[in-house]
């Protein structure tokens, strides 16, 4: 079986932390934002950027806002979400295949997930593998297509991330974080648990 993971929200404790910063940052540079719309950006990045320039702010100002930005999160501490480790060593020890699957970029998960946590991962999936980004199936796809004889499970907190999965076929559990998934999309998913350790002794059999 492969296992693949979302990033943020999922593995990382992020999401809290960035939707604070950006709707901050936004208040300051006169673009109030609803924290309820903002929660519909999640697990699909380029959304936001398509409303800001959608509803009055003008390419420079996205610039001058994501670099302050960027400069904030770099120096944001973003801890990872209860189980997570142990739920990796578990499905390790089982023989399963480990995948990282995120519309995050390649520097992001460099910046914030511990190397030895990047180590336990057979296989690294980025925004920069990609040429559609989630809720589109790809990521996932080449998720399986590279373990092709091996069955897809998917762990993911968003329903961006939701859709991408069950667009490629996989079993999706999800662990809830910021992003509201209503009951229509719960009932696509194979299982909800509150944490990652939650699933040790429940996933398919390799």
């Amino acid at each position: 079986m492969t296992l693949a993971c979302d990033c943020d929200g999922t593995l990382l404790d992020s999401e809290r932390v960035v939707k604070e910063v950006f709707l901050g940052i936004l208040a300051q540079f006169g673009h109030p934002m609803d924290g309820d719309l903002y929660d519909t950006f999640i697990g699909s990045p380029d959304h936001d950027i398509q409303h800001l320039l959608a509803n009055g702010m003008d390419q420079q100002t996205l610039d001058r806002f994501y670099a302050q930005f960027n400069q904030v999160m770099d120096h944001s501490n973003i801890p990872l979400k209860p189980g997570v480790v142990e739920l990796l060593d578990h499905g390790r020890s089982i023989g399963h295949r480990l995948v990282l699957a995120t519309s995050s970029s390649r520097r992001h998960v460099a910046r914030y997930l511990p190397p030895e946590v990047i180590a336990r991962f057979d296989l690294i999936l980025t925004k920069e593998s990609v040429t559609r980004r989630k809720p589109d199936p790809e990521i996932y796809r080449l998720a399986q297509s590279a373990f092709p004889d091996q069955r897809l499970v998917v762990l993911e907190d968003s329903p961006h991330g939701i859709t991408a999965a069950v667009g490629a076929g996989a079993a999706c559990y999800l662990i809830p974080d910021q992003a509201r998934c209503d009951a229509v999309c719960r009932a696509t998913c194979a299982g909800v648990v509150a944490a990652a350790r939650d699933l040790i002794g429940h996933l398919p059999p390799p």
